[in-house]
């Protein structure tokens, strides 16, 4: 996946955009959601972290997410 070198070389916005294709590709893309989270979050935009990991965390059977 080319997201996380983007990541890792700090382009965050254009690894938003990478794991966004990637799920507009393919839904079930776990790693996808879970990246983006993590680059969202890295970014400060973190109502978007959050609700990247609940798209796919929420349908994972035996998983709960906890919010204040």
């Amino acid at each position: 996946l080319y997201g996380p070198l983007l990541q890792a070389l700090q382009r965050s916005d254009e690894a938003v955009e990478t794991f966004k294709k990637a799920l507009a590709n393919n839904s079930d893309f776990v790693s996808a959601y879970f990246n983006l989270g993590l680059t969202l979050q890295s970014m400060k935009r973190y109502e978007e972290a959050i609700q990247a990991a609940k798209e796919k965390a929420i349908k994972i059977p035996g998983v709960t997410i906890y919010q204040k």
